[in-house]
């Protein structure tokens, strides 16, 4: 069964760098869960080379609107996906198309112009490739009889949990955005990176799919030759089709490693390799800086401001503008809008403009009074200056009379 040949390979071949890769999302990911929104801002913000130690932050944190889905989503992507690409891969070339996803994936967050992005999917995504090529070499192997432990691929639970992922991840995720979510599928940039990640590792697939096919085959024997990054399996047989195979019984040391003694010779760390685990360190480095000053910066502020006239006044009092005063200056000039409710009995309904006077005052303007029966609720945020030059949102909320 596959999952059989997956023990063999992971026995064989520990993917370290997938592990590393894990617990780099859960150390940069879970302190969202319980640091002030600005830990958010801070994890996302593209700052370039301007900030070093914070480039690939934006890589490995996470949505704040879709936490949990986002997180979990993508760290079953980096274990199915990401683990088996490694064992088939190699680390050198595992590592190598690492890199390159990431660089893709940033590259296309800064040619779209956004200023806050979030996901590791744009590097997970890419694994999704070798390792679709991977299972179909072991599915044809489990059907020919040559897995170690055979039977009928149909009825293998593990090929069924890939299968359920590729079908959402391929499938489900993009109609979900389009058919019941309304979205165009480029309007999501979540799904530009996943296709980026996708076409980026089709031609490094394509250079290396006679070694890929060669270790999925190693996988169905039940081992994996150590010098896996040394290029396709030696002490192999070629069948009709031109794929290598294993020869019968276990592979030869002295063969795969003639310079190195014994069956299991030490690991050797190739540039690819120590690039990712330099890149790992600095985004340690990064999450911890994040961390701290978010910790002493604070989070959204409810305080900061005050409103003329006072939030309950009664709505025929209130007149056509509401003025609000911050008590810090607020660094841009924009209103995020997050909740606008208006109950009216008379027809137009009030159109509602915000107009700054100065950076520490906005008047919303209505374009007619409110009725004494009618009520009027708003919540948006303006931004006020923050640690490393990022804006801390000033959450403005307030209403005036009871809504049905």
């Amino acid at each position: 069964m596959i999952g059989t040949a997956m023990l063999a390979g992971l026995r064989e071949r520990p993917p370290y760098l997938t592990l590393a890769l894990v617990a780099t999302v859960l150390v940069t990911t879970v302190p969202q869960f319980f640091l002030p929104d600005i830990y958010d801002t801070l994890t996302g913000t593209l700052f370039g080379l301007v900030v070093p130690h914070y480039l690939t932050l934006p890589l490995f944190s996470h949505s704040p609107t879709i936490l949990v889905p986002h997180l979990l989503g993508n760290l079953a992507v980096l274990a199915l996906f990401g683990g088996l690409s490694e064992i088939v891969l190699g680390g050198r070339r595992f590592a190598m198309l690492t890199l390159i996803a990431a660089v893709v994936s940033l590259a296309f967050s800064y040619l779209r112009g956004l200023s806050e992005v979030h996901g590791v999917s744009g590097i997970g995504w890419a694994f999704h490739v070798p390792a679709l090529l991977a299972l179909i070499v072991i599915v044809e192997e489990q059907r020919a009889g040559r897995l170690v432990a055979t039977g009928r691929p149909f009825r293998d639970p593990v090929l069924w949990v890939y299968a359920v992922f590729y079908l959402f991840d391929f499938l489900a995720l993009p109609l979900l955005e389009v058919l019941v979510l309304g979205r165009r599928f480029f309007e999501n940039f979540g799904q530009v990176q996943h296709l980026a990640a996708v076409v980026t590792a089709v031609p490094f697939v394509l250079v290396w799919r006679r070694m890929i096919e060669d270790r999925a085959a190693w996988l169905c024997a039940g081992s994996v030759p150590q010098n896996a990054d040394e290029g396709t399996a030696q002490g192999a047989e070629t069948d009709r089709r031109g794929h290598h195979r294993p020869a019968p019984g276990p592979p030869d040391p002295a063969r795969l490693e003639p310079d190195r003694p014994g069956p299991r010779p030490r690991r050797r760390w190739s540039l690819p390799q120590a690039l990712v685990l330099a890149l790992l360190v600095v985004n340690l480095a990064g999450t911890v800086d994040a961390a701290v000053l978010s910790a002493r910066a604070g989070g959204s502020d409810t305080a900061g401001y005050t409103v003329t006239p006072a939030p309950g006044t009664p709505p025929g009092e209130v007149g056509t503008v509401i003025t609000v005063a911050l008590s810090e200056d607020a660094t841009t000039r924009d209103v995020n809008v997050r909740r606008r409710s208006i109950w009216y009995q008379r027809e137009p309904a009030p159109r509602v403009d915000y107009r700054w006077l100065n950076p520490r005052e906005l008047t919303v303007v209505l374009s007619r009074p409110l009725g004494p029966a009618e009520a009027l609720a708003l919540e948006f945020d303006v931004y006020r200056a923050g640690p490393r030059g990022v804006r801390i949102p000033v959450t403005v909320e307030f209403a005036y009379g009871k809504g049905r």
